[in-house]
């Protein structure tokens, strides 16, 4: 995991009083630089990874945390340590307890997706998207659009399907300021829509190669007999 993905991590938990505020963590997540939205747009999959020290050392769940807080907090702790099945458990565990919140069901999908299951990723940030609607967070509405429009993306054969979830969460970000950049999602409507068109004049090419290797092959065959004749 890239210290973007630690300190996104550590923030989320700190706005959810999981944790409380350490030193090192407040200046890391200072001295990182934010990424463009071009660079951000090229990535397909944020994976967790290795943990720094300090990062682990500021990862527990505070005494008065309700079992809901500190399962989604151990889930974040796993997810960092990359132990994903046990991540899915805590996530698992998280949602038994409370299943109508988003978080338990976004990093139940970051856990999935890393885990290459993609499918089942895809209807877990959906699902994060929709609870986070219905308890009036935006922000954790706006965080399982992008990673729903993200697994979209990365599947075979869905690339509109991907095109329409960033076009809505596009519309989202323009109608909620402050939640989501449009920067994000315009990126990638970018890409997707210069990807297709380079695709559509790859297939355009490859027709005409085709019907003119057709021609000739129909012209050597037509051929063939006039010159059995001559001889």
């Amino acid at each position: 995991m890239s210290l973007v993905r630690i300190c996104s991590l550590a923030i989320l938990a700190l706005s959810l009083g999981l944790v409380a505020p350490h030193a090192s963590a407040q200046r890391a997540s200072a001295r990182q630089p934010a990424r463009p939205a071009a660079q951000r747009a090229a990535t397909p999959a944020a994976t967790p990874a290795a943990t720094p020290p300090a990062a682990a050392a500021d990862a527990h769940p505070g005494p008065s945390a309700s079992p809901y807080a500190q399962a989604v907090q151990h889930c974040i702790e796993k997810l960092v340590a990359h132990d994903l099945d046990g991540a899915e458990v805590d996530a698992r565990e998280a949602l038994h307890t409370e299943p109508g919140r988003p978080e338990a069901h976004y990093y139940l999908a970051v856990a999935l997706r890393t885990k290459g299951q993609g499918d089942a990723a895809l209807a877990e940030y959906r699902a994060a998207a929709q609870m986070g609607s219905a308890v009036g967070e935006p922000m954790w509405q706006a965080r399982g659009m992008q990673g729903a429009a993200e697994v979209l993306e990365s599947l075979p054969g869905r690339l509109g399907d991907a095109r329409e979830a960033w076009s809505q969460l596009l519309a989202f970000a323009q109608a909620n300021a402050g939640v989501m950049p449009v920067e994000l999602p315009r990126a990638h409507i970018t890409a997707i829509d210069r990807a297709s068109e380079q695709e559509r004049v790859y297939i355009d090419v490859r027709q005409r190669i085709a019907a003119r290797e057709a021609e000739l092959a129909a012209a050597a065959a037509s051929m063939a007999p006039a010159h059995g004749r001559g001889h």
